[in-house]
């Protein structure tokens, strides 16, 4: 065996130690990692809306750390604005109409019937991505995942 091959067995193998003296450190993640995995089929068959606007992307809003942050998600028949503060969710469905809402994270699902203008609030979520889904009459949709 060359002296090359020696001395990546000995990587491999330090690698491999590394990776066995993580343990039960690693078993938060694995669990989340299959939480992410269980929840990502959630759209169903609701279109997922992409995020066309946050206010963290607003030169004014990185400067100001205490401003509330307002995300916006469309989709072609639905849409929703959320504004996030230190006290929790505010939010309104555009067309505004009466619906339900859904913030589903990886650990919970919290929902929530709008007003007849399409209005609602929640709480803060836990730390981690969060999502939400939306329906209005007949129509629906599903967000990406965001970090609030």
């Amino acid at each position: 065996m060359s002296q090359r091959w020696a001395a990546d067995d000995d990587i491999l193998a330090d690698v491999g130690a590394a990776l066995r003296s993580v343990g039960d450190s690693a078993d938060p993640v694995r669990a989340a990692g299959l939480r992410a995995f269980a929840v990502r089929g959630m759209a169903g068959t609701a279109p997922v809306a992409p995020i066309s606007y946050d206010s963290l992307m607003d030169s004014a809003q990185l400067r100001d750390a205490t401003a509330r942050r307002t995300l916006e998600f469309e989709s072609a028949g639905l849409s929703v604005e959320i504004a996030v503060s230190h006290d929790g969710l505010v939010g309104q469905l555009i067309p505004a109409s009466a619906g339900r809402v859904a913030m589903i994270t990886l650990e919970t699902e919290v929902c929530t019937d709008t007003d007849g203008l399409g209005c609602f609030t929640l709480p803060l979520p836990p730390p981690g991505p969060v999502r939400f889904r939306c329906q209005a009459g007949p129509a629906e949709m599903v967000t990406d995942w965001v970090r609030l």
